[in-house]
């Protein structure tokens, strides 16, 4: 059994970049006591790296199996420390079993005690079809062996999920193994392992290379969206980590090129929470009227159009974002109900102003049970 402090010699001894200590991750299935008592064996392994290695890069692993509270708290503590590397660690087995809304939970409770400027490292995350997902709950960077170890196992690694090579008929890739051969003839290889392992590896790096240009382009919910759509359980995962959009909010850009509702999940994103709660700012008179088509009605002292999941806005904001860079289909009933909130959160702000709203005939009833504080005016056919 190696120690702790031989561990760290050896890494300081062979040259490595960043020095690990030797952590304990604690398995999701472990019980609190157990998680608590391994917390606190990793967090002293954690002080004295700091104490024999002051000067040295150092990773400090963020455990507490899956434990929010002791992940936040060990995220505290290694903030304290001053340590800017920090790998959250004994996921894997949550990923494995796809546990994603778990994984969400724990990841978000280790961010929460972590530094803002610290690097997130997920341990062991090397499935394409999660980088999306894991890089909205915060997390910079990856390793995995999975390229190889899938490659070992004969599985052909896209970015939605992994499919068996036997079971192939074509190869659905632009990488130089995919363009030079065909499903069979790979089959067939002596090399088979080593030309999958590349293309597994071409997959990994090319996501993580379309993720950094979303990230760059502000579209990173929609690859998270389209990603997340793989696997009902990667799914799941999205829709828990929406639920803590109120906590992604401040990290998010204010303004982006574009905005696509792809469902219900879109009401629960950054950009529409943050609407939410600047609508208040809006000056209205005492009569208000919310126009679901633009049309003005006679004897209102302000109007306003209406664009969901958002809510009302005035004609001043209509060419900025998000209203004017936003892409709708046509609506239905979870976008409207998410623009009523706009409207509740204008209405509550202005208690002595009363508001009307003019909508299509479809829209009458859910108008009425959302907002039962607002005239209801029909569209004119």
């Amino acid at each position: 059994e190696v120690s702790n402090r031989e561990t760290l010699e050896f890494q300081q001894a062979i040259g490595s970049d960043i020095i690990v200590p030797l952590d304990i991750p604690t398995p999701p299935d472990a019980g609190r006591e157990r998680a608590a008592r391994e917390l606190a064996a990793t967090m002293d392994r954690i002080r004295e790296a700091r104490e024999l290695f002051p000067d040295a890069n150092l990773a400090g692993p963020v455990q507490g199996g899956i434990f929010t509270d002791l992940r936040e708290e060990a995220g505290r503590a290694v903030r304290d420390l001053g340590i800017s590397f920090c790998p959250i660690g004994a996921v894997v087995p949550l990923m494995e079993n796809y546990r994603y809304q778990d994984l969400v939970e724990v990841v978000l409770a280790a961010r929460r005690g972590l530094s803002p400027a610290a690097a997130v490292h997920l341990f062991g995350a090397g499935h394409p079809s999660m980088f999306a997902l894991a890089a909205a709950m915060g997390c910079d960077l990856f390793d995995s062996a999975a390229y190889a170890l899938f490659a070992r196992e004969g599985r052909y690694i896209t970015p939605h999920g992994s499919l068996k090579i036997d079971e192939l008929a074509e190869l659905p890739c632009p990488c130089r193994v995919c363009r030079s051969m065909t499903a069979e003839e790979l089959r067939r290889s002596d090399d088979r392992e080593r030309l999958l392992a590349f293309h597994n590896l071409y997959v990994t790096l090319a996501e993580i290379a379309r993720i950094r240009q979303a990230i760059q382009d502000g579209t990173l919910w929609e690859v998270v969206d389209e990603r997340c759509r793989s696997h009902p359980r990667l799914l799941a995962g999205y829709r828990k980590l929406l639920g803590h959009a109120a906590d992604l909010e401040c990290y998010d850009s204010v303004s982006k090129r574009r905005f696509f509702y792809r469902g219900s999940e879109t009401c629960q994103r950054t950009e529409v929470l943050r609407y939410h709660e600047v609508i208040p700012r809006i000056n209205v008179g005492e009569r208000v009227l919310i126009s679901f088509d633009g049309r003005e009605i006679p004897g209102f002292d302000t109007v306003l159009n209406f664009k969901p999941p958002f809510g009302p806005y005035p004609v001043e904001l209509a060419e900025t974002f998000p209203i004017g860079q936003s892409e709708i289909p046509d609506r239905d009933e979870d976008m409207i109900r998410s623009g009523c909130a706009g409207i509740r959160a204008l209405m509550e702000a202005n208690p002595g102003s009363r508001f009307a709203i003019r909508c299509g005939d479809a829209w009458v009833n859910l108008i009425r049970e959302e907002v039962p504080g607002a005239e209801v005016h029909r569209e004119q056919v």
